[in-house]
């Protein structure tokens, strides 16, 4: 943010110093031609009088060089703001209702970008992932439109439709991990032991979770990120 005002802060201060350079250089060279029709025995006031109809308008030779600098947008830009400013004071009715709009516009517009951006732009990084979709439940009369599934959705779902060759569950939280005492939690997520094979992924060592873990009898397995692992 700091470095985009002292960009626009060295662009306004460049151009008034362009401002400035044009008007000068274009004084200089309509006395100039002045000095050459004095020369050829005009008067002064004459001569000057017919350099400035012959040079022709000097704003429309600034727009010329604002245009090739690239400043005319600006200069526009300037003229439509200030105009706008002057149509909402005396509409604020119009205005209400505008603003209303493009927020509304914006909303649908950035919501829509996000969907292409984590679809088309972003993928998941597994494999097939156009395949992979989030599976909820949805209570409208209840206003709840996504809400987690429970572990009997899970197990009523698993296998039993065909639309899905895999059916995997998850659960984020947090956990103690550490020797007796330890007080710090990490984030963690509890899954389904097909939840490796859904994905398309494999751990780099050691191996997955099975079917006889899901017991609460047996051994709690774990398997670490790369960053876990590290700082251990």
């Amino acid at each position: 943010m700091v470095k985009r005002l002292a960009s626009m802060l060295r662009a306004s201060v460049g151009r008034r110093r362009f401002e400035h350079g044009m008007s000068e250089e274009l004084r200089v060279h309509i006395e100039h031609y002045a000095d050459d029709l004095v020369r050829g025995g005009m008067s002064r006031d004459e001569a000057m009088r017919r350099a400035r109809i012959e040079f022709g308008s000097v704003d429309n030779v600034k727009d010329d060089c604002r245009a090739a600098r690239g400043l005319r947008l600006f200069d526009g830009l300037q003229r439509d703001t200030r105009h706008a400013v002057r149509l909402m004071r005396r509409s604020p009715g119009f205005t209400f209702t505008a603003l209303a709009t493009l927020a509304l516009c914006l909303g649908a517009n950035l919501t829509m970008f996000a969907v292409v951006d984590s679809v088309l732009l972003r993928p998941l990084p597994f494999p097939d992932a156009d395949r992979l979709m989030s599976v909820f439940n949805t209570y409208p009369k209840a206003g709840v439109p996504n809400d987690g599934c429970s572990l009997t959705n899970y197990y009523e779902r698993r296998g039993k439709i065909a639309a899905f060759s895999l059916v995997a569950a998850y659960r984020d939280g947090t956990s103690v991990i550490g020797e007796t005492g330890a007080t710090e939690r990490v984030p963690t997520t509890r899954v389904s032991p097909e939840f490796f094979e859904t994905l398309g992924v494999l751990p780099a060592m050691g191996r997955g979770f099975t079917e006889e873990e899901t017991s609460y009898r047996a051994d709690r397995v774990a398997v670490l990120t790369h960053g876990f692992w590290r700082q251990l």
